[in-house]
């Protein structure tokens, strides 16, 4: 007999045909029976033996995808897994199931888990309201290495894209080479371009084309026009500093200086580090490579560092990398016998 031989309504039947399965085809009919809705079938289920948390929740992930609400309440009554909840939220985030999200979240779920990734299928999926649920509730806007904004204008998706905007997503961060205001332009959507007029008149508008056009002298110079700061500080600023890491990289005999980093836009601006920590990306300027046989100078650098930045760097992992590339030995020539 199979279960969809089986009445809706004929309990017993149903009762009896559950009895003759083993305890894996009941655990599989627990996840289909979820996945359905049909939580007195969930019930009876668990009563048999199945647990709740089988295959790390798979009947909370189904239920909440679906947005079958009496399953899900009942699920989380039975003490369910921490990750059997965050993945939770994710499918109720990719169905757009709002009410699954907020009894998720209330609940337990952790919006920021796995790098806050319902966030990132918020973006993908166009779910603003959602979006704006799970910033509220401690997700990170600034996740997924800051793209958010700009994969939420790459789909089409300017009502998520304010969202992130309203909670803090800077329009300077850029993906695939483009920042928010480009991302716009580029798929149309004007009215969101509209809401960036001022900052496009701003300093930070300026996209990573314009810095990688310029050599390091060009970067390295004094800019009256821009408050005496220098493209290094424009860079940083901007959101585009790993173009210039990237460029001394592969320059031959160039190498970051402390005075890059530490110079101080007069009369009293703020220094090349500080603005990377202002724009949380001060990692870029200690990859261990830009330092290689120069750990001393690394180390002046970071102690230039505004204090309330220096979380931002893992500075023993930095040393050991430096120490790393230091002694790595170099290969050995050889020749061929005659």
């Amino acid at each position: 007999m199979s279960v969809v031989d089986i009445d809706d309504e004929d309990d017993d039947k149903w009762l009896d045909y559950v009895s003759s399965l083993t305890p894996l085809a009941r655990a599989e009919l627990f996840v289909k029976s979820a996945r359905d809705g049909e939580r007195w079938r969930c019930e009876q289920l668990m009563e048999k033996g199945v647990d709740a948390n089988f295959r790390d929740g798979q009947a909370l992930v189904a239920a909440a995808g679906k947005g079958r609400m009496g399953v899900l309440a009942l699920l989380l009554t039975k003490n369910m897994n921490q990750s059997a909840k965050d993945s939770a939220l994710v499918e109720a985030t990719v169905g757009g199931r709002e009410d699954a999200v907020n009894v998720l979240l209330a609940h337990g779920a952790d919006p920021g888990s796995d790098d806050s990734s319902a966030l990132w299928y918020c973006a993908m999926h166009g779910r603003d309201k959602i979006a704006d649920t799970l910033l509220k509730s401690g997700a990170d806007v600034n996740a997924h290495n800051r793209e958010l904004l700009c994969i939420a204008l790459s789909h089409g998706f300017g009502d998520v894209a304010a969202v992130f905007l309203k909670h803090g997503a800077s329009p300077a961060n850029h993906y695939r080479g483009l920042n928010a205001f480009e991302w716009a332009a580029e798929t149309g959507q004007m009215e969101f371009a509209k809401t960036l007029r001022q900052w496009v008149n701003s300093d930070e508008h300026i996209g990573p084309a314009h810095f990688r056009s310029q050599s390091l002298d060009e970067l390295r110079r004094v800019l009256p026009e821009r408050g005496g700061r220098t493209g290094f500080h424009v860079a940083a600023a901007a959101g585009s500093f790993d173009v210039i890491c990237d460029k001394i990289l592969t320059t031959e005999n160039e190498q970051l200086r402390v005075e890059d980093l530490t110079r101080i836009a007069p009369p009293a601006g703020p220094s090349v580090l500080a603005v990377l920590g202002q724009v949380g990306q001060l990692s870029t300027a200690f990859n261990a490579a830009l330092w290689a046989g120069r750990k001393d100078d690394m180390l002046k650098a970071y102690a230039a560092v505004p204090a309330a930045y220096r979380d931002q760097i893992d500075i023993p992992a930095v040393v050991s990398a430096i120490d790393h590339l230091t002694i790595r030995p170099k290969p050995g020539k050889f020749t061929l016998k005659p």
